[in-house]
């Protein structure tokens, strides 16, 4: 797969990634108050985060196949995974930390 290619599902898997942590940002300002969850600006957004992502995975299927750009993307996982620990403090045990080494083992597999 071209570098082009793999840069692109990596900004959208970022941009995925960023809009779901702004999302539990503004749920954590607001709580499933739905009118405060609508008019909080973080949440517009990861909305926002998310629409630019589709454009570019649009890009991408349109020169990858989808059997090949898919798994890649799984990348977002591991992201979340990182976005988690870093922006939440969340906990992980090696099982999980495994699991990652997994799907970075797949992604490279698919990638080549």
């Amino acid at each position: 797969m071209a570098f082009r290619y793999l840069a692109l599902i990596l900004l959208n898997a970022c941009l995925l990634v960023a809009g779901q942590v702004l999302w539990k940002i503004g749920l954590q300002a607001t709580g499933l108050d739905w009118w405060r969850l609508l008019t909080n600006s973080k949440v517009w957004i990861g909305f926002l985060a998310f629409g630019l992502a589709t454009l570019i995975w649009f890009q991408v299927l349109d020169k990858v196949p989808l059997s090949r750009a898919l798994p890649v993307q799984s990348i977002a996982y591991v992201l979340g995974v990182l976005a988690g620990c870093f922006f939440f403090h969340e906990a992980f045990s090696w099982a999980r930390w495994l699991g990652v080494a997994l799907i970075v083992g797949g992604i490279c597999l698919v990638a080549r």
